[in-house]
């Protein structure tokens, strides 16, 4: 089989499966003679596209709730 009928066929056989399959055919060279293969799950154009959701931004840090008098204390009492 050459390039191009290998082309041809694996653009027939794309044809035939329609837009909502989940594997596409294309031509591929082995050894000096040219073959379609089957591969499942190429992106780019197959499926609808999804739509990105960005992170929110992530609020400040809240204050620390304790008394003052107790922020400033080494843990575990004075020393």
């Amino acid at each position: 089989m050459t390039r191009e009928e290998a082309l041809a066929r694996a653009e027939a056989m794309n044809a035939e499966a329609g837009e909502s399959a989940d594997f596409h055919w294309l031509a591929q060279e082995a050894e000096g003679d040219w073959r379609v293969v089957k591969v499942p799950g190429l992106p780019g154009g197959r499926g609808p596209l999804k739509e990105v959701v960005e992170a929110r931004p992530r609020p400040p840090t809240a204050d620390d709730p304790r008394p003052s008098s107790v922020q400033q204390v080494p843990p575990y009492g004075a020393a």
